[in-house]
């Protein structure tokens, strides 16, 4: 009986010490397990804090790094944009101007070719096709007016047509058009011209048929008076050209192609009887240019104890042709070897001036002007 006792005994040790181990390692287990449990929830999220923080960090980091690309891009794009832009202006205006320059030399081209001068610019040379070229000429069969225009080179007008003697355009002017007061049309050249000088070539004209009580013939009619008054004084010095306030300055063409006139006649027609015959001076005018020009010729003989002075206004020099004009003195007042000086006046303040003297000849002195 004792043996089964100890036996017992022993196996319930065994199972009591059976059962601690196994509530050890039970309670081990568990503690494992919730150890392992608590500690893989904290890793985990300190897992996912820490990722959390990581992803918002670089949230962050890319939200401020993505802006700053993109304006980055858009200026980039801007910039670009704005490259092309001014490069595409930049083209356009290279384009633009040089299509602009082609143009205008192609224009300038097509108007020099229709702008050549032609027979409308003898009727109206203020057209701008009758300028000259870029040399400053004419064609040829053209001449170059007062105005720098160019017309074409003629004789006279045609019909139906005329000039003007103080036009300097050159132009032919239709008949329907009177020439201005004071010029009448010449019979000889298809001309308005000085009525003084057309009525000495052709008196018998019916613009030259004026009564006596006309106003334009009076001052003609004075002037030819007071010269044959003049013609007849010896001392030239008491005659009323040479008065103060008298001379050809102080009068109208009119008067002095009158008082010429008179002088010349009385001169010739009322020669003293002991008088040794009379000195004149013939003045030939040649017009070598293509347009009629007018003028006057004065004459100042060197003469004691004062000059004896005469003048002629109002001449005509028509184109291509030689005038002339006769001054007569006395032999008394121009002794042999007296000097003289002939001026001659014509267009726009063009003068000419010639020395002569009275030679022993007995011949007029000639003198002869060539207008250029």
């Amino acid at each position: 009986m004792i043996k089964r006792t100890d036996s017992y005994h022993y196996i319930n040790f065994d199972s009591i010490i059976g059962k601690n181990i196994r509530s050890v390692v039970r309670f081990l287990t568990i503690f494992i397990l919730i150890s392992t449990l608590v500690l893989g929830s904290a890793a985990s999220s300190w897992n996912v804090y820490g990722q959390s923080n990581e992803t918002n960090s670089q949230r962050e980091d890319s939200a401020n790094i993505i802006p700053n690309t993109a304006e980055e891009q858009n200026n980039e794009d801007t910039d670009k944009q704005s490259s092309l832009e001014n490069g595409s202006s930049g083209n356009d205006s290279e384009n633009t101007s040089s299509s602009q320059t082609i143009l205008q030399k192609s224009n300038s081209q097509i108007g020099a070719a229709k702008s050549q001068p032609d027979r409308d610019c003898l009727f109206d040379p203020s057209l701008p096709k009758c300028a000259p070229d870029e040399n400053g000429k004419c064609p040829d069969g053209f001449h170059m007016n007062g105005y720098e225009q160019c017309f074409p080179a003629h004789d006279k007008c045609p019909s139906g047509y005329h000039s003007h003697e103080d036009d300097e355009s050159g132009r032919c002017i239709p008949d329907s058009v009177p020439c201005d007061p004071g010029y009448i049309m010449s019979p000889d050249f298809p001309t308005c011209e000085y009525k003084d000088s057309v009525c000495k070539k052709h008196p018998t004209l019916n613009e030259c048929k004026v009564d006596d009580n006309t106003a334009n013939n009076l001052p003609y009619k004075s002037g030819y008076s007071h010269g044959c008054s003049d013609a007849k004084i010896s001392d030239s010095s008491k005659r009323y050209i040479n008065q103060p306030g008298k001379g050809p300055s102080y009068h109208t063409p009119d008067f002095m192609s009158g008082y010429n006139d008179g002088f010349e006649t009385c001169s010739n027609g009322n020669n003293q009887p002991n008088s040794k015959g009379t000195f004149k001076v013939i003045v030939q005018v040649t017009n070598p240019l293509s347009e009629d020009t007018y003028g006057g010729i004065t004459l100042n003989v060197s003469s004691y104890p004062e000059n004896v002075f005469k003048s002629a206004y109002g001449l005509y020099f028509p184109a291509g042709q030689t005038t002339s004009q006769t001054f007569t003195f006395k032999s008394s007042d121009v002794p042999v070897g007296t000097e003289f000086e002939v001026n001659l006046d014509y267009g726009v303040d063009y003068n000419q001036h010639i020395f002569g003297m009275n030679t022993p000849a007995k011949k007029p002195e000639v003198v002869q002007f060539f207008i250029s």
